[in-house]
């Protein structure tokens, strides 16, 4: 099978220590050595290379903006050698929806946390921050739970990393949880 993961960031071969960066170098290790070619495609920062291969994984990185880029690469990609599914983290290739007509391949969507829960759960910034301030970031919050409501939505199977977070996707975001 060949899959195409979409991350934000993945870790240089020297630097898979950091945030989500081992989990997508693990995952993506796992289901090469099951079988399956491993395409991921990361934004590009830096001095980056914008093609490289990490311990047999191919990493794409593309420019800012990452979706529209990231949607663009996977259809150059797809293109020269069809993947049969993509698999997103978050809510990387956001995009994705509007070209599944022009690629026609299931969307697997990873959560590793919910807007919505953070920012019930008090961990979105305090309000004794400047109005403007505040606001901005009540707005960053709107538009971070919006988007992942409607990309959540779109995907053929929603993945959660523990039950407590595939409860709260059921309750919070009202998406089925089967």
């Amino acid at each position: 099978m060949r899959i195409c993961r979409l991350v934000w960031n993945f870790p240089r071969a020297e630097k898979i220590s950091y945030g989500l960066g081992p989990n997508f170098y693990y995952i993506s290790k796992e289901q090469l050595k099951q079988g399956h070619e491993v395409d991921v495609i990361a934004r590009r920062t830096g001095s980056e290379p914008s093609y490289e291969e990490i311990d047999g994984i191919k990493v794409h990185r593309v420019t800012s903006p990452y979706n529209i880029n990231a949607m663009r690469e996977l259809s150059r990609i797809h293109a020269a050698n069809p993947f049969d599914i993509v698999h997103a983290h978050g809510t990387c290739g956001m995009s994705y929806p509007l070209f599944r007509f022009k690629l026609h391949r299931p969307l697997v969507v990873h959560s590793h946390g919910t807007a919505l829960g953070m920012s019930l759960y008090k961990f979105s910034p305090s309000p004794k921050l400047s109005v403007r301030d505040f606001s901005r970031s009540r707005i960053r919050e709107f538009i971070g739970i919006t988007r992942q409501k409607i990309y959540w939505q779109q995907a053929d199977i929603l993945l959660a990393v523990s039950n407590f977070l595939k409860q709260e996707i059921e309750d919070l975001y009202k998406i089925d949880g089967s």
